[in-house]
C-alpha cells in the first residue's frame, strides 16, 4: 500500500513539475499596413469564428494580444468577451474592394514552432490588382 501512494504521488508530484516548468508565454504581434490603400484585417479563430482587427490604413498598424501554449506551441487569446479561449487559426487581410478576392494571409507557422515575445508583420495590396502579401518582418 505504501508503495502505491509512494508511486502516486512521485507521478502527481512530475506532473505538476512540468506544468510549471512549461509556462505558456504572451505574444504580441504588431500588425501593420506597409502598402499604399487601406486593408481589413480580420483573426480567424478556430472552427471559423472571426474577430474583425478593422480597417489598418497605409502606415497604421493594430496589435494583437495572444499566447503561445507551451505544451503544442498553439496560439490562443481570449474573446472579446473574455468568457473563452480561443484558438488562433489565422491573421487575414484583403482590400476594401474585392476583400474575398485579395485575401493574404499572415505565416503564423514559424511563432507556433518557436517562442517569441514579439511579432512585427506587415501586408500590403500590390499596386493594381492581385492578392495582398504579408510578411513576418521581426520576431522576437
Amino acid at each position: 500500500m505504501r508503495a502505491a501512494v509512494l508511486s502516486a504521488l512521485l507521478i502527481l508530484t512530475g506532473c505538476v513539475a512540468d506544468r510549471q516548468d512549461a509556462a505558456d508565454t504572451a505574444l504580441t504581434i504588431h500588425l501593420s499596413n506597409s502598402g499604399a490603400e487601406p486593408l481589413r484585417c480580420q483573426l480567424i479563430y478556430g472552427h471559423w469564428v472571426e474577430r474583425g482587427l478593422g480597417e489598418i490604413a497605409p502606415g497604421e498598424s493594430v496589435q494583437i494580444d495572444v499566447m503561445r501554449a507551451a505544451k503544442d506551441g498553439g496560439l490562443y487569446n481570449m474573446r472579446p468577451d473574455g468568457k473563452k479561449e480561443m484558438m488562433v487559426e489565422n491573421v487575414i487581410c484583403g482590400r476594401l474592394e474585392g476583400w474575398k478576392e485579395s485575401l493574404g494571409q499572415v505565416d503564423l507557422d514559424p511563432l507556433r514552432r518557436n517562442p517569441a515575445t514579439m511579432v512585427v508583420a506587415s501586408c500590403a495590396a500590390p499596386a493594381g490588382a492581385g492578392r495582398v502579401t504579408c510578411r513576418l518582418d521581426k520576431v522576437e
